[in-house]
């Protein structure tokens, strides 16, 4: 048995529904059989220490709002764990940790800061049965009308949940310094868990523990945006 830690940050951009640019069915690119043209949208790095802060990309169905312009998508990216307390190392939230969803899709885009930045959906949180994982979320959304709205914390603090895992379901079982509880989603689904919005640049940590002797996989989602904001957490 082991303690597997997991850093996740919700970060905010312009995402390409069809990166590769060509319509499978009809063997077309999307100018033709769409009729709009690719558009050049600027991605923005959450740690320019680090990383350029900005890239120019190319795009060629991106996410749009009503009004036929660009929208932010939210994701779920995960990073590299810091160095523990008194050790050289990396700093909390300083370098991107990012692999792709299916590692053998050749067609999958890269999602470090040279391609898409993180995934849809969200990281794949690995562990065996009997592990302890924990998991620290962080709010970096961005957006001008975001807002935390279930679980207001001041700059800088963050709350631990502890849950149980029973067969292929995580429950809610305990908390601390929250002011409000996270809630299993309303979707009939036992096995999603609905994790409720943090202020920007403040964190929450997750505890969950597999108990049950069998592995399976546990649904994790964002209880604002639901399935479109999500991962999976991968007992084995």
């Amino acid at each position: 048995m082991a303690t597997i830690e997991y850093w996740i940050q919700i970060e905010n951009r312009a995402w390409d529904v069809c990166p590769h640019n060509i319509d499978r069915m009809w063997g077309q690119n999307l100018e033709h059989r769409e009729g709009k043209d690719p558009v050049n949208v600027t991605l923005k790095a959450k740690v320019p220490p680090n990383f350029p802060a900005t890239r120019n990309v190319t795009m060629y169905k991106p996410l749009r709002n009503d009004d036929d312009t660009i929208m932010e998508a939210l994701i779920l990216r995960r990073y590299v764990a810091p160095a523990p307390q008194g050790q050289l190392g990396l700093a909390a939230w300083s370098t991107p940790d990012d692999r792709k969803v299916n590692p053998w899709d050749a067609n999958e885009p890269d999602p470090t800061n040279g391609g898409t930045m993180g995934t849809i959906p969200g990281p794949v949180i690995e562990c065996s049965v009997g592990d302890k994982v924990i998991v620290h979320f962080r709010n970096m959304d961005s957006r001008q009308d975001s807002k935390g709205k279930d679980l207001p914390l001041e700059s800088g603090s963050q709350v631990t949940f502890d849950f149980q895992a029973d067969g292929h379901t995580v429950q809610f079982t305990s908390f601390t310094r929250a002011s409000s509880i996270p809630n299993i989603t309303g979707d009939g689904n036992p096995q999603h868990y609905q994790t409720s919005p943090v202020p920007v640049g403040t964190m929450k940590m997750v505890t969950v523990t597999k108990t049950q002797a069998s592995g399976g996989q546990i649904k994790y989602q964002c209880g604002i945006h639901g399935a479109s904001m999500s991962g999976t957490i991968k007992v084995t």
